[in-house]
């Protein structure tokens, strides 16, 4: 009975894929800041729960590529002590329709929805419109090249190009109110990065049938060390 236990814990072990602070697989613990399991439910839909290295759950939900890249379906986020964060649906890797959202100490917060490409379109047509930033779009690009520093860190390791992926959160009244990093493509980038975001004024909030509610964007910050600056920015809503 004490061999097939040991061999039941190895097996457990070679299940985990270790994840970096950018939830990309390493091989092994060092430099580690999560872990990953992976079940494969049917020929095009896997399973997967990511644990900070105390064991308390990180994310649970399911993915359609075997590379574990796009969420699809019910999807739980959560809070380092254990408790949710928020919880909803994606399709194809987008978030859809209403999330809710707690604290760290299980009280539930305002919920946030994610509209579909053509909820997005229909909202022209009923006098609402997406966040924007003061004067539109040319004006944020402005505001990010006069701002943007190349990080000297990259520099260093001859790295001559990055980029950082932002989800930002925009409170009915223009606050941004938490921006999370969704991609990147090197660690040195985000400093940089984000020190833009936190520059950044007041946004125009968007508004649904004429009146202010929370939002998402995205926003993606390209780098060019020859130029000091992102080359261009380019914007999903």
């Amino acid at each position: 009975m004490l061999i097939a236990f040991s061999v039941n814990a190895f097996a457990l072990q070679d299940d985990k894929t270790f994840l970096d602070e950018n939830f990309n697989p390493i091989s092994n613990l060092n430099g580690a800041k999560y872990y990953r399991t992976v079940q494969q439910q049917d020929e095009n839909l896997y399973y997967a729960e990511v644990f900070y290295l105390t064991d308390f759950p990180q994310m649970k939900g399911h993915y359609l590529d075997k590379e574990i890249t796009i969420l699809h379906g019910l999807c739980t986020f959560f809070h380092r002590n254990g408790k949710i964060e928020s919880k909803g649906n994606f399709n194809a890797g987008k978030r859809m329709g209403i999330w809710e959202r707690y604290t760290m100490f299980g009280e539930r917060k305002s919920d946030r929805f994610y509209p579909s490409a053509d909820e997005i379109a229909r909202t022209f047509k009923r006098k609402s419109c997406l966040a924007r930033f003061e004067n539109g779009h040319e004006e944020l690009e402005n505001f990010i090249a006069e701002n943007l520093k190349f990080p000297y860190q990259a520099d260093l390791l001859d790295i001559t190009e990055g980029e950082v992926t932002f989800n930002l959160s925009i409170n009915k009244f223009g606050e941004i109110i938490s921006k999370e990093i969704l991609a990147s493509s090197a660690y040195i980038f985000n400093k940089s990065a984000r020190s833009v975001i936190d520059r950044m004024p007041d946004w125009e909030p968007a508004r649904w049938s004429n009146k202010a509610i929370d939002s998402n964007f995205i926003i993606k910050i390209k780098f060019d060390s020859e130029t000091l600056r992102q080359k261009n920015t380019s914007f999903q809503n």
